[in-house]
């Protein structure tokens, strides 16, 4: 896999654990209706969240290719780097509260 289908697997794998994490959120509550044309006001979010998403596959690309620059990356590993350093990041910056 080429280093530019590698970094779309790891941003692949961060949305996924994303998703993941806001997938109950969603079931609990509904977006809210606009009343305003336009494109609702989650859309900018989640927008902004993939931005930051295709940021952070970059850094973990960067970071994995410094270490192995040499190896090849398969899908399945490259989804597992980025849902593991999102999760990793996730629970290191907003740890449960007891």
């Amino acid at each position: 896999m080429n280093d530019i289908a590698t970094f779309f697997a790891i941003a692949l794998g961060i949305v996924v654990a994303i998703a993941y994490t806001l997938l109950l959120g969603w079931y609990r509550k509904a977006f809210p209706q606009t009343a305003a044309p336009g494109l609702p006001g989650w859309v900018k979010k989640y927008g902004l969240l993939l931005l930051l998403s295709l940021v952070a596959a970059f850094i973990i690309l960067v970071g994995y290719r410094a270490a192995n620059p040499t190896v090849t990356i398969s899908f399945y590993t490259a989804v597992l780097l980025g849902f593991g350093w999102e999760a990793s990041v996730e629970k290191l910056l907003n740890p449960p509260k007891a």
